[in-house]
């Protein structure tokens, strides 16, 4: 199972992302953009494990903080682009606190420092001196959700909740 820890976008939250990326698409941006129901934040990416029970287990040792979350940028790592949110410290220390959890029961994820950021488009050819506005968007922190990522038939990449921990 390719699994991750998530924090699911609320109805809000989408459409604001949606919106980011119909900007990034009137102004020349190129690419494959997340489809609506895939978009999240990724709290750690755990990747191939078959225990989702031990994951959650740890996700319900970690108390979730109580956070909102709000637009504030567009970044990119290389042709990877990403709206990021403000920094918050209590989210930032929730996921080295859970991430602390999986490394005690060896449960193995991505050891990349946690940045706060929404994955909008991949393979993006971006045209230059194209700024773009983050349209205003905010939700406050419910839950953090266990998710599987698999493909279909037709290819596409898709999500399935296995599990959920609430604030």
């Amino acid at each position: 199972m390719r699994l991750f820890v998530s924090i699911p976008m609320n109805h809000q939250m989408k459409h604001s992302l949606v919106e980011l990326q119909k900007e990034m698409v009137r102004k020349g941006y190129r690419g494959n953009y997340t489809r609506r129901d895939n978009l999240h934040m990724t709290v750690a990416f755990i990747g191939d494990f078959e225990d989702p029970d031990l994951v959650l287990s740890a996700m319900e040792r970690v108390s979730v903080p109580a956070v909102t979350l709000e637009l504030v940028k567009l970044g990119h790592f290389g042709d990877l682009y990403w709206a990021g949110t403000r920094e918050d410290s209590k989210l930032e220390e929730y996921a080295l606190v859970l991430r602390n959890e999986f490394r005690e029961e060896r449960i193995p994820f991505d050891p990349h420092p946690f940045l706060a950021h929404i994955t909008v488009a991949r393979r993006v050819a971006a045209p230059k001196n194209a700024a773009i506005a983050v349209p205003s968007g905010h939700m406050a922190l419910r839950h953090v959700c266990l998710m599987e990522s698999s493909r279909g038939d037709d290819g596409k990449v898709f999500y399935r909740e296995i599990g959920r921990v609430s604030r």
